[in-house]
């Protein structure tokens, strides 16, 4: 392992810096709930099982979609065989990031605080930068179908 020295002396940084005054007077409306127990009205319906998450609904016609994720990082995507996921029961489409190029345009995320972000597509087309980057989708009749035609690709 190579370790780098720093390119400055930051001991003296801190010297520089005074304690912050503490504010004086009554809490705010916004920190009167700090240090003290809220009931909160969820709490039964969560803890009796009664809770309903998105999760649990289900629509007509609903399908299911499931992200196949890159378990390398900085790796170049050679090919993708989606084939056996196609055929498999319950898939009704497979996509890879070819696919999505050929309809869509990369996407630039928007920050309010003025940090500039590359544009990148929902799914890498010619390489993966990140473990976990996506890299397929497979939309299927139900979440196991998409889950076991994911390990066909």
């Amino acid at each position: 392992m190579v370790v780098h020295p720093p390119a400055h002396d930051h001991r003296s940084c801190g010297r520089s810096l005074r304690a912050p005054t503490p504010v004086a007077g009554r809490l705010t409306r916004s920190m009167r709930y700090v240090g003290t127990s809220v009931r909160r009205s969820e709490d039964p319906r969560l803890l009796t099982g009664r809770g309903r998450f998105v999760d649990d609904l289900r629509l007509p016609h609903m399908v299911h979609a499931s992200f196949l994720h890159s378990p390398h990082a900085h790796a170049r995507i050679c090919a993708i065989d989606v084939g056996a996921a196609r055929r498999a029961p319950g898939v009704v489409a497979v996509l890879t990031g070819s696919d999505l190029a050929a309809v869509t345009r990369p996407l630039a995320p928007v920050h309010g605080s003025g940090v500039r972000a590359y544009a990148h597509a929902a799914l890498c087309v010619d390489k993966v930068r990140f473990v976990g980057d996506l890299v397929a989708l497979v939309i299927a009749e139900s979440r196991a179908q998409g889950e076991d035609a994911l390990e066909l690709i």
